[in-house]
């Protein structure tokens, strides 16, 4: 099983990479569907085989409507309705939780979130200001949803990484579509950094205050709080959208700061008293 594991992962990454060098639309549909067929042997090792089925269902749906709209250029917005379906914007952000909750991996958490964030770049060249006031709406919803989803369905730590991911990805989506190559690569590095330091830490078992506060907390000298003040910068170009990612990120930070004051410190200050 762990050289299936592996020759999966090798594969999405190498169909990853191929995207940024692909030479149209056709190639880059093609090996965004390789990547999704590679990710399917990564949810046996935990065993989610319903977020498998949700996977399957949603990437169909989501291929179709991208396939229709490079064919027919009548209905090319369909192409950019298919994006949206499958890096989760709303009404569709549901299917995420189902895949990522059910699948009882953080290496498909993983691959998922991040490694497939990659694609998004060939975005920049293609998708420029195309249907951007669709997508924004889609996105502000969005943030809306998550950022109370944070407050009513954050029954583990895989829900929790679930809002912060859908949220990142919205915004690098939207963000896709507006600025320039070289703003967008950096973004796509420091939230590398950021999202595989918060699920490594999710994902261990000794789940120290340190951590919590260096990949949670947008304090200072966290990577979170760099993570969020560079994507305000690259908003300032769309204040309205700038504006709502201020909601979700208060709605988040203080359900986590709450988090953290009632289950670790609290306890940590009672073992003093005792």
């Amino acid at each position: 099983m762990g050289g299936v594991v592996i020759f999966s992962l090798f594969m999405l990454f190498m169909s990853s990479l191929l995207m940024l060098f692909s030479g149209d639309l056709m190639m880059y549909w093609m090996l965004l569907e390789i990547s999704t067929l590679c990710l399917v042997p990564l949810f046996f090792g935990g065993g989610g085989l319903s977020g498998l089925l949700s996977y399957l269902v949603v990437s169909s749906l989501s291929s179709i409507l991208i396939m229709v709209g490079l064919v027919f250029s009548d209905v090319y917005l369909l192409f950019v309705f298919g994006l949206c379906v499958k890096f989760g914007l709303f009404p569709f952000i549901y299917w995420v939780y189902n895949v990522l909750v059910y699948s009882g991996s953080w290496l498909v958490c993983w691959v998922i979130s991040i490694l497939s964030k990659i694609s998004l770049v060939y975005l920049v060249f293609f998708l420029w200001d195309t249907g951007l006031g669709l997508v924004s709406f889609l996105a502000v919803l969005s943030l809306l949803v998550v950022g109370l989803n944070f407050w009513v369905s954050s029954l583990n730590w895989y829900y929790v990484w679930c809002h912060m991911m859908i949220s990142s990805s919205v915004i690098m989506f939207v963000l896709g579509l507006i600025i320039s190559m070289d703003l967008y690569i950096v973004l796509l590095v420091v939230y590398f950094v950021w999202g595989s330091g918060v699920i490594y830490y999710l994902s261990s078992v000794n789940m120290t205050v340190f951590g919590y506060v260096l990949w949670l907390l947008a304090v200072p000298l966290s990577i979170s709080l760099y993570y969020k003040i560079y994507t305000c910068y690259l908003l300032c170009s769309s204040l309205y959208l700038l504006f709502f990612w201020f909601i979700y990120s208060f709605l988040e930070q203080y359900y986590l700061i709450k988090w953290v004051i009632s289950n670790k410190i609290s306890k940590f200050c009672f073992l003093l008293i005792v």
